[in-house]
């Protein structure tokens, strides 16, 4: 079965909604960048390209850059395409759109809350912004992520909804809306 881009993004921006509170994603371009306990990471739909590959891989190193200016100990930032067919990319790591919750989630803890916290409060401040000119452009085609191999873990489903796109949500509604979106982040003053 086909998929046109828009339904691919939608069905990437609906995997993204359903991670665990910990974890956070704030759009770059048609990129996520999702940040967590196991780590932070850019991840895109694959659309068969080597330089959509290339252009993720560039992505995730100028991200690590923008931290690098201001954090004294930066993570590594992992590019994730999403595709169905299995491939080998030296500039990203191909996952399945139905296993990227797992992945996402389930590796080892290797960033301290509050490493997280301040890698959400330089995305909250800005740090990516102007990014998107260096993402690579969306649209990709492959099959939806299934509401049954989504990651569990948490309580309660995130704050996101269908009708609420990915870079205007808060942690809350009385909390101003972002760029960045989660269930348990509040940005400090």
């Amino acid at each position: 079965m086909a998929w046109n881009r828009r339904s691919v993004q939608q069905e990437l921006e609906s995997c993204m909604r359903r991670l665990p509170d910990e974890f956070s994603v704030a759009p770059v371009g048609a990129a996520h960048v999702v940040v967590g306990p196991t780590g932070v990471y850019v991840i895109m739909a694959h659309d068969g390209s080597i330089e959509r590959a290339r252009g993720l891989g560039r992505l995730a190193a100028t991200i690590r850059s923008a931290f690098a200016e201001r954090m004294a100990w930066v993570p590594f930032v992992h590019a994730m395409l999403i595709d169905d067919h299995e491939a080998t990319i030296a500039q990203a790591t191909v996952v399945p759109l139905d296993l990227l919750p797992r992945v996402l989630t389930e590796g080892r803890a290797t960033l301290e809350d509050e490493t997280v916290r301040t890698i959400l409060d330089l995305i909250a401040s800005g740090a990516l912004d102007g990014l998107e000119s260096v993402a690579p452009p969306e649209g990709a085609r492959m099959r939806p992520c299934s509401d049954s191999t989504a990651a569990t873990g948490s309580a309660s489903p995130s704050t996101a909804s269908p009708d609420r796109p990915l870079d205007v949500l808060s942690s809350s509604p009385t909390q101003p809306a972002s760029t960045v979106a989660s269930g348990s982040h509040s940005p400090t003053a």
